[in-house]
C-alpha cells in the first residue's frame, strides 16, 4: 500500500536530514532524523512499506524483513498521528524515482518521530486556518 502526506491539513519539509512536519488541525509538530527523515522522504514520494524497507535493507546491508517491520511501525505511528493516509496506486512507479545519494554517508538508526505540543495554542490560533483561496483571511459576508 503506498500512503500520502495528509495535505492539506499535514505540511512538511526535510531540511539537513530532519523531517520536519506539522499538523495544522492539531497544532502539534513533529521531527525525524536521520533514517526516519529519509522513510519520510521515501513514503512521501509513493514508496509501499515493503518497497521503502527493501531499499533500507540494501543500502545500509540489512535484513529485508527487520527493515520492512521498522518501516511498518513507522508508518502505523505516523497513521495514528494523521500525517499519512493511504492512497491508491496512483503515483510512478518507484523505478521512475531517483533515490540515489539519499543516503550516502549515512548510517542506519531505528527511526523516532518526536511529537511537540509546545507551540499548539499558538498554531491553532493562528489565522492561517481562515484563509480562503484568495490567501489573507477574509470576513464571511452573511
Amino acid at each position: 500500500m503506498k500512503f500520502r502526506v495528509n495535505t492539506p491539513t499535514v505540511v512538511s519539509e526535510v531540511i539537513e536530514g530532519e523531517a520536519v512536519i506539522l499538523n495544522l488541525d492539531s497544532g502539534n509538530y513533529y521531527s525525524m532524523e536521520g533514517s526516519g527523515a529519509i522513510i519520510w522522504e521515501l513514503l512521501s514520494q509513493g514508496l509501499t512499506v515493503t518497497e521503502v524497507g527493501n531499499w533500507l535493507a540494501k543500502t545500509f546491508n540489512a535484513h529485508s524483513d527487520q527493515m520492512i517491520n521498522t518501516v511498518a511501525g513507522l508508518v502505523d505511528e505516523l497513521q495514528m498521528e494523521g500525517l499519512i493516509v493511504p492512497l491508491g496506486e496512483d503515483l510512478p512507479d518507484s523505478e521512475s524515482l531517483n533515490l540515489d545519494n539519499m543516503a550516502v554517508g549515512k548510517s542506519f538508526v531505528e527511526p523516532k518521530l518526536c511529537k511537540y505540543s509546545d507551540l499548539q495554542d499558538l498554531l491553532i490560533l493562528d489565522p492561517i486556518h481562515d484563509v480562503t483561496d484568495s490567501g489573507w483571511p477574509k470576513a464571511n459576508i452573511e
